[in-house]
C-alpha cells in the first residue's frame, strides 16, 4: 500500500548539498527519469504523477499538473548547478516549447481588433 507524500521539492533543491552531492556523483539517470516523466505527464494532460518512488518503502511523491512547469524549471536550476549542461540546453528548450504552446492556446494573450464598418 501506497500512502506517505513526500515534498517533491527538497529533491529537486539545487541548495541542498547533500543532495547535491549525491545527483553529482549518481543522479544522470535519477535526473533523465525526471525530466522524462514531467514532459510525458505534460503531453498527456495527467492530473497528478509519482515523480519519485523511493526504493523498498512505501514512501512516494506525487506531483500535481500545476506544479509540473515550476518542477522543470527546478530541475534546469538543479541541471545548472550540477553543471549538465547538455541536460539544461534540453529541458530549456521544452520549457520554450510549452511556454509558446500554451501562449498560443491561450485566446486571452491574443490581440483581438474589432473593425467597425459605419
Amino acid at each position: 500500500m501506497i500512502s506517505p507524500n513526500v515534498a517533491w521539492h527538497k529533491y529537486l533543491n539545487s541548495s541542498n548539498p547533500i543532495i547535491n552531492k549525491y545527483l553529482n556523483n549518481f543522479g544522470d539517470e535519477l535526473l533523465q527519469q525526471t525530466f522524462q516523466r514531467l514532459i510525458l505527464a505534460i503531453k498527456s494532460k495527467k492530473s497528478h504523477i509519482i515523480l519519485f518512488r523511493f526504493k523498498d518503502s512505501d514512501i512516494i511523491s506525487k506531483i500535481y499538473q500545476k506544479d509540473y512547469i515550476p518542477a522543470l524549471e527546478l530541475l534546469l536550476n538543479l541541471c545548472i548547478r550540477l553543471e549538465k549542461y547538455e541536460m539544461c540546453r534540453d529541458i530549456h528548450t521544452q520549457l520554450k516549447l510549452i511556454k509558446l504552446k500554451k501562449a498560443r492556446g491561450n485566446p486571452s494573450k491574443r490581440k483581438v481588433t474589432t473593425v467597425h464598418n459605419t
